[in-house]
């Protein structure tokens, strides 16, 4: 491939270095979102919930050792913090086990580990419903759960890794104006989640707004994508080394 079309985040310029492909960028993320019209969704309401759930909805193999700690931190420095791995992968007991044993060296933390598993996608995206916020994996960040999340008004938060394959989920956050759940290190990233459970009464009242929001950004917006995307092509025929007369 001669172009790779991205943005400032997933891709900033100190960083084009690592990629043979030149880099053209679009004006805000690189991603993009239209929600299912067909799902019967319950809107993000305010749930009023007790305690603070924390969920997981990456897969297993995108739970790194330094996301554990992460996790554990978390649990041991949030009193009433529930962590929620949701998804069909998570089922097998075994795996549960297994995965419980990684915290056992905490003492009260294991039995604030929860296993939910859903049939179908409509009950999947429903059980944002009962979480506080969404925990992006790294160092490989999770786009479409987090688009997921933030449309059923749960915010999410994430940490900025030099990977690309980490910066998906930062890149949503910066063009939604919501960088401040942006993490630089992974104990940015626990104190990121520490200041949502402070803050949850404000947070659980404010879902729907999150949830607008998303629906009014760019990244929602079908011509404005397609323009963008437009216009990519049109740049990469320019510098194209092929091109018969560049303008």
């Amino acid at each position: 491939m001669d172009f790779m079309w991205s943005d400032q985040v997933s891709i900033p310029q100190d960083m084009e270095e690592f990629v043979v492909e030149k880099v053209v960028r679009l004006p805000t993320s690189s991603l993009c979102f239209l929600p299912s019209r067909t799902l019967d969704l319950k809107p993000p309401t305010d749930s009023g919930l007790h305690p603070f759930r924390c969920g997981f909805l990456g897969k297993p193999e995108q739970i790194s050792e330094p996301l554990l700690a992460a996790m554990q931190s978390i649990l041991v420095s949030i009193s009433d913090a529930e962590l929620v791995f949701s998804g069909l992968e998570y089922r097998d007991k075994a795996f549960q086990h297994e995965l419980r044993e990684k915290f056992s060296r905490t003492p009260d933390v294991t039995d604030r580990i929860r296993f939910e598993c859903f049939e179908s996608d409509e009950a999947e995206l429903n059980s944002y419903q009962q979480l506080d916020v969404t925990l992006d994996p790294f160092l490989v960040s999770s786009p479409q759960r987090s688009f997921e999340s933030l449309w059923m008004g749960v915010p999410v938060v994430t940490l900025l890794d030099k990977r690309m394959s980490a910066r998906g989920t930062a890149s949503i956050l910066q063009a939604l104006g919501s960088q401040h759940w942006i993490a630089n290190s992974p104990s940015e990233y626990v104190n990121l989640v520490k200041q949502l459970a402070e803050s949850r009464d404000q947070w659980r009242s404010r879902r729907p707004q999150l949830r607008a929001a998303l629906l009014a950004s760019p990244m929602c917006d079908a011509a404005a994508i397609a323009q963008s995307i437009q216009d990519a092509i049109k740049q990469s025929i320019r510098q194209s080394p092929f091109a018969a007369t560049p303008t």
